[in-house]
């Protein structure tokens, strides 16, 4: 069956009016409510944030201080660094020349002797005499072979048939060039490693 009302259709639209209100003061309320709580937290958040920053700005500040007080350790550091390229310039070039001598002496053809040796970093400049000529050649062959690395591209500037005490001998004069493995390691010996 159906409901028949009487009243006149103000009442109807005045109370749809009036519950149309209180809908949307209630979504208000509930959009303010909500708001409300998004914004505290947010702040909850931000504080959170916040209070992390001031922690790790004292942490960074405590480790400032401590790279600060190392500061103590730079100046010899440094110090050591421009003691070391004074080592390293003073000892460019240097030559074992104890070693390089033995090595010389063990080389020496039978029949040849040495008067006179020179050196520098570079070359050798040796004066010598033999009993021939060909002890002179013996003499280029046993210092420039690959068993006496430290000297290298070996060649007789001259040679002269000289007396010695009614003896005929050949005079000579030699150079050399050193090599690589004339140099000595007394560098790595000197310049301690700082781990």
């Amino acid at each position: 069956m159906r409901d028949i009302n009487l009243l006149p259709g103000e009442i109807f639209e005045e109370e749809a009016s009036r519950r149309n209100r209180v809908i949307l003061l209630a979504g208000l309320v509930l959009l303010v409510v909500l708001l409300a709580f998004l914004t505290l937290g947010r702040l909850t958040t931000v504080r959170d944030l916040e209070d992390d920053l001031v922690a790790q700005q004292q942490a960074n500040a405590a480790k400032q201080a401590e790279i600060d007080s190392l500061g103590q350790f730079e100046i010899p550091l440094q110090n050591f660094d421009a003691r070391s390229e004074l080592v390293v310039a003073a000892l460019a070039g240097d030559v074992s020349w104890a070693r390089l001598l033995n090595d010389l002496g063990r080389f020496i053809p039978d029949r040849v002797w040495l008067s006179n040796l020179t050196g520098n970093d570079v070359q050798v400049t040796v004066s010598g005499t033999a009993f021939e000529y060909e002890d002179v050649a013996n003499w280029l062959r046993s210092i420039d072979n690959t068993s006496y690395a430290g000297l290298g591209s070996t060649w007789v500037t001259s040679v002269t048939a000289t007396d010695v005490n009614g003896v005929a001998v050949v005079g000579y004069q030699s150079s050399a060039q050193l090599t690589d493995e004339a140099a000595s390691a007394r560098i790595a010996s000197r310049i301690p490693e700082i781990s």
